[in-house]
């Protein structure tokens, strides 16, 4: 049974903060693994142990807080997330709404000063997700059959996440091109995500955060995830 929502304003959106293409990722530096990313991810969603909910909400965390944040900080909001993520498994916490998703994406773009045109595209959120939970090897991460219009927290976090990778215009064309590598190539192709690695070297909604992020001290980083922590009443 799901439990009444609750808007999480930009926590997991600020989480991304210095999102970049991958491979390499900019939080954490990932060994060769036979998976793309949308598949490494739902494997870990998988997970319904505390260790498991733990790893994964690690590994999400890692996939996009910059290392300068210092690992005692990232080890922290890691520990949130999977609080947060069991919590909201078991229907006693919150659920994030795909539309803050979109709107925590816009927030983001806009303290950065990005161009307009940079905007999360609210339908295809959607879209995406309701591809996902259908295929069988991504329902774990995508729980748009379970949730509706509302989503885990580490599934928000990696929507977040194909946000900042695409501009904010997601397609079903990033987990389709993830099913067929692996079909087709198994387990020789590596970590990779052949739709991004082939159409963007980097998207213009990462570049500026990098840049963004190049240009702030640890502590002005520490500063900006708090103030969207707080909100959250933690």
């Amino acid at each position: 049974m799901r439990s009444t929502t609750t808007t999480l304003p930009s926590f997991f959106l600020t989480l991304a903060l210095i999102c970049t293409c991958c491979p390499p990722l900019a939080g954490q530096q990932y060994k060769k693994r036979p998976y793309s990313v949308p598949d490494l991810f739902s494997q870990e969603a998988q997970a319904s142990d505390q260790a498991g909910i733990h790893k994964y909400s690690e590994d999400l965390v890692g996939l996009v807080v910059p290392e300068q944040a210092g690992k005692d900080y990232i080890h922290s909001l890691a520990e949130l997330l999977a609080t947060a993520e069991a919590m909201a498994r078991e229907g006693k916490g919150s659920l994030v709404p795909e539309d803050q998703v979109a709107r925590s994406f816009d927030y983001l773009m806009g303290r950065i000063g990005a161009p307009q045109i940079l905007k999360a595209d609210l339908v295809s959120i959607r879209e995406l997700r309701i591809h996902g939970a259908a295929m069988p090897s991504y329902s774990a991460l995508f729980s748009a059959n379970r949730n509706g219009a509302n989503c885990n927290p580490g599934e928000a976090l990696f929507l977040l996440y194909l946000l900042l990778a695409y501009n904010g215009k997601l397609s079903r064309r990033i987990l389709d091109n993830s099913q067929e590598l692996r079909r087709t190539e198994g387990t020789a192709s590596g970590f990779s995500f052949p739709s991004l690695s082939n159409s963007l070297s980097i998207s213009e909604a990462n570049r500026l955060l990098t840049y963004y992020s190049s240009h702030h001290n640890r502590r002005a980083t520490i500063k900006l995830f708090n103030a969207a922590t707080q909100s959250l009443g933690y």
